[in-house]
């Protein structure tokens, strides 16, 4: 099998300039799993055409190359033995996949179709395929002053648009709750098993598990955070098989515009600064207020004025990186370690 390094020197051999046409092929090749022999990612210039392999720097100061991962991974000896979590219905310690994540209830919308309160018949792999075919096409992984790598749209998007799956290892919660924070920085939680119904009710305490994208997930794991987010993360279903934590486009997104999510309030540390550089950070409102001089009491009440309403419904652990407003997907209950809101 060829390797994409092997693809992208013979592409750069044969092609003397580069076209949307043959920029679109290469991207295809290179991210086919069964024609190359690992898939890992590669930064982009400005037309899409891929220049440099993204490698995640370890905690060791390793760094390793990040595979991409279409759907999400499982390792059934990191479940064994662990907790059963409160409210959790299924089998337990989970043997796969769908043991976790291949229950949902009719009440969850799904991405495909929008069905929502129904049952339908849609089909995850397909959707997984379309949703790779639409990050080919449509999206650039591109790296942004100060913030490693973000992700760019390669065409305008229209508001409401579901642009991809959040993958990644699902690990138990209690084992990414016990790790370091540059080991959570892309873990994203999910709700797992089925819907419990209590008094004929169901229940919205639900259990969940992280998806950890660090070493291998989606291209999603490049979102960067901005108080002024143009799309959020929300768990939805696909046919009746599989619950999926996807990206969501808040509102229209113009070609050549960085696709971000909002991190949540408690991501930014005090100490710490936001790099989004919206005109609308409340992190840099709150800067300018302690500037002025105003005593303790003042500038505590205007943190937390500036923090109201902003209960997104999705956390992040990351720097890479919800809101509902103008959501067209379902409950949208993503929660994120320290860096995600999901």
């Amino acid at each position: 099998m060829l390797t994409q390094n092997n693809i992208i020197l013979q592409h750069n051999q044969n092609s003397k300039k580069a076209t949307v046409a043959s920029t679109r092929n290469l991207l295809r090749n290179i991210y086919n799993a069964s024609t190359v022999e690992a898939t890992y990612f590669w930064g982009q210039n400005s037309n899409g055409v891929p220049v440099d392999m993204i490698k995640y720097i370890d905690t060791d100061g390793t760094e390793v190359p990040i595979s991409v991962l279409k759907e999400n991974a499982f390792d059934a000896s990191r479940w064994a033995g662990t907790r059963k979590p409160a409210y959790y219905v299924g089998t337990w310690p989970p043997n796969s996949i769908h043991d976790l994540l291949g229950t949902p209830a009719k009440e969850e919308e799904c991405a495909s179709c929008r069905a929502i309160m129904e049952r339908c018949g849609c089909d995850y792999p397909t959707w997984a395929d379309e949703m790779q075919d639409f990050f080919v096409d449509k999206i650039r992984i591109s790296s942004t002053p100060g913030k490693g790598h973000g992700l760019f749209s390669r065409a305008k998007i229209p508001q409401g648009t579901a642009l991809g799956e959040y993958t990644g290892e699902l690990v138990p919660k209690a084992l990414y709750m016990s790790m370091h924070d540059d080991e959570t920085q892309y873990v994203a939680d999910i709700d797992i098993g089925k819907w419990k119904c209590v008094g004929g009710k169901l229940t919205t305490r639900r259990p969940s598990c992280g998806i950890d994208a660090r070493y291998r997930g989606s291209f999603l794991r490049f979102l960067n955070h901005s108080c002024d987010a143009n799309s959020r993360l929300a768990v939805v279903r696909v046919g009746m098989g599989a619950r999926v934590l996807i990206t969501e486009s808040l509102r229209s997104i113009d070609k050549g515009e960085e696709i971000t999510i909002d991190y949540g309030s408690e991501y930014i540390r005090p100490g710490e600064s936001c790099l989004c550089g919206s005109k609308t950070c409340r992190y840099r409102r709150i800067e300018k207020v302690d500037d002025v001089g105003m005593d303790d009491a003042e500038s505590e009440h205007t943190k937390e004025t500036a923090n109201e309403g902003d209960d997104s419904d999705v956390s992040m652990h990351s720097d890479h990186s919800d809101d509902d407003s103008g959501s067209e997907y379902g409950h949208g209950n993503g929660r994120v370690c320290r860096g995600f809101l999901i």
